[in-house]
This record gives structure tokens, C-alpha cells and sequence, in this order.
């Protein structure tokens, strides 16, 4: 299948790129929201597109991308598109949506991103009443469930990790900077700096450099006696 439909009420879909380039797939699932976790535009020559409301968030899938801080936005796109309220006029109330969610494979950016929103959505349903479930648990049990109908579903493992953040954080999804204002974030952004920092630091090529310049200014210094 290029497009799943996410198990459960929502209108969701999950696919890869060439499925959301498809428009005869597009008008079949009646797409009225695509959400692009990668760099792409629609084909608004095309009317099967013409009417779409599209969301591209820029992001390669690289375990040290930062999704954590786009997962406000996303969430609340995914959100808006199915209740068919349009975020940036709460009092303009369309039809609810059908909301497309891709990436190049349909295998982790978008996946990612569907977590986040039903970790959001659902939350009691992954386990939140259970003082006993982990962070970790809650997120595999949201990729069980993707898994159901998109079996090559498998975020990355730093978006996995970020995406236990976003839940221990308890999803904050109430503007599209939440994320960006919590503490936890900001030690995170802070501890990832510092790592590269150190990683900069501990960076073989500046060793080889700083020991070839030792023995030659030694060499030189001899030259000299």
C-alpha cells in the first residue's frame, strides 16, 4: 500500500512520497490536509492538489535532528486538518478533513510525527493512568499501534528518544513554540552543545594538527641549539 490509514477514528493517513505525489490516490482517500516531514511542494497545477492544505516541515532523517522542536506544529496541523477548524481562525469552522502525513519512505519522519499526535491525542490509551509505564513503553506501544497498518513503520533512534521528551514533557502542543519553552528542552539544547563541544574538542584531526606542530616547533627549537 503507497498510503495507510492509521488504525483507530481519525481520517490519518501515513505514506511516503510517492504516494503523496499520486493524485489519483489523493482524490481516492479524499486528502484535504498533507503534511510533508520533509522538503516538498504539491502540484497546484494539479486539481486533485489545487484545494489541499499543505504543511512542509524541512527535516532529514538523521538520529541528530532536532523533530522534538517542530512536534507543536505538527500535532497541531495533524489536529486542526481532522477537525477541520483552521488554526489561524478558530471561528472559520470548515468540514472536518482527511489528513495525509509523509516522507521520502513513509518509514520515520512521518511515523514520528504520528506518534507525537497520538501520544497528544490519546495519551490514556498508551498508558498515562499507569504510574508504572515508562516513557519508552508509552512511544514503543504508539509504534505498535502505527505498525498495525504500516508494518515498515521505525522512527529513528534519537527521534525515538526525543519522542519519549515529548511525552515525558506531557505533549505540550498549545502554540507551536511549546516545546521550545520548556526547561527540559533547553537542557537538552544545552547538553547537546556541550557534547559537541566536547566531541569538537576530542576531534583527532586537531590532535594529529596540535602534535605535528609540537615537534616541529621541537625540531626547530633544535635547529636552533
Amino acid at each position: 500500500m503507497a498510503l495507510n490509514r492509521i488504525k483507530g477514528d481519525d481520517e490519518l493517513f501515513v505514506g511516503g512520497v510517492f504516494g503523496a505525489n499520486r493524485a489519483r490516490l489523493i482524490k481516492e482517500h479524499r486528502i484535504t490536509h498533507i503534511l510533508s516531514v520533509i522538503d516538498h511542494t504539491v502540484d497546484r497545477e494539479n486539481e486533485a492538489f489545487r484545494h489541499v492544505k499543505h504543511l512542509s516541515i524541512d527535516i532529514d532523517d538523521m538520529e541528530d535532528q532536532d523533530i522534538l522542536i517542530h512536534l507543536p506544529k505538527i500535532v497541531r496541523f495533524i489536529d486542526s486538518g481532522l477537525r477541520g477548524i483552521d488554526p489561524s481562525d478558530s471561528s472559520a469552522v470548515a468540514s472536518p478533513g482527511v489528513v495525509l502525513v509523509h516522507c521520502a519512505m513513509g518509514k520515520s519522519r512521518s511515523v514520528t510525527a504520528i506518534i507525537a499526535y497520538l501520544l497528544w491525542k490519546y495519551p490514556y490509551r498508551f498508558g498515562k493512568s499507569d504510574p508504572n509505564i515508562s516513557a519508552k513503553e508509552a512511544v514503543s506501544r504508539a509504534l505498535e499501534w502505527v505498525r498495525e497498518t504500516r508494518p515498515i513503520a521505525g522512527p529513528n533512534d534519537g527521534f525515538m528518544r526525543q519522542l519519549e521528551m515529548w511525552w515525558d514533557m506531557g505533549c505540550p502542543a498549545d502554540s507551536d513554540d511549546a516545546v521550545e519553552r520548556e526547561p527540559a528542552y533547553q537542557r537538552w539544547l544545552y547538553q547537546r552543545e556541550v557534547e559537541d563541544a566536547a566531541r569538537i574538542g576530542r576531534a583527532p584531526d586537531r590532535l594529529r594538527f596540535e602534535d605535528e606542530a609540537a615537534t616541529a616547533e621541537g625540531s626547530h627549537h633544535h635547529h636552533h641549539h
